[in-house]
């Protein structure tokens, strides 16, 4: 009986973040940074919904970032909703803690599409990812757009990026190990393995 109530208190306080996400998205956030890991599981819609505002809305501090991202790490990737809120939050969360001057979507966008890149280095760039390879190149406080074409890279490094995934519920293999590999680093330099 005392489960049954446990439990059913836990989707009231669930449902209740939710709602409270368009009044109080800092508090929100916060209250799920701290939650355990069955309930952080639980309120993946609500961390879902907080990260599709803009950062500046939220103001999310470093430590709620990274708690929240070493959480996402241990939630079963088989949990609803697990994939969609990963791919918003990466995007949210990098967006949080990148250097003012990464240009804003709205900019121009190099469009890498097959190519084989080696040994370059961008800078405040908007670079999308659509298949090829890179091969010992640099990226700095740029936007990284990846798509669901696999780019192969090797020695390749993004320093203070903001990146955007497509928000999906099942994603490609490659983004799915983009992601997890983003969320393992700290999320201002990355440098990931990748196919």
């Amino acid at each position: 009986m005392a489960l049954t109530q446990k439990s059913g208190h836990h989707r009231i306080e669930t449902t209740l973040r939710l709602i409270q996400v368009a009044q109080a998205p800092k508090r929100v956030l916060q209250e799920i940074a701290k939650l355990d890991k069955s309930a952080f599981a639980q309120n993946l819609p609500a961390l879902r919904k907080v990260a599709e505002r803009k950062p500046i809305d939220v103001t999310p501090s470093l430590e709620e970032i990274h708690e929240v991202a070493d959480k996402l790490q241990d939630v079963s990737v088989g949990t609803p909703e697990y994939w969609p809120t990963v791919l918003q939050f990466l995007t949210f969360a990098t967006a949080a803690i990148a250097p003012t001057n990464v240009p804003p979507s709205t900019n121009s966008t190099v469009i890498l599409s097959n190519d084989h890149i080696e040994r370059l280095t961008f800078k405040n760039q908007i670079v999308l990812l659509d298949g090829g390879s890179f091969i010992n190149t640099r990226f700095e406080n740029s936007r990284i757009i990846f798509t669901e074409n696999p780019v192969e890279m090797k020695n390749v490094q993004f320093i203070n990026c903001v990146f955007e995934f497509p928000v999906v519920q099942n994603p490609s293999p490659y983004l799915k190990k983009a992601s997890q590999q983003l969320l393992a680093s700290n999320l201002t330099a990355f440098s990931p393995s990748l196919p």
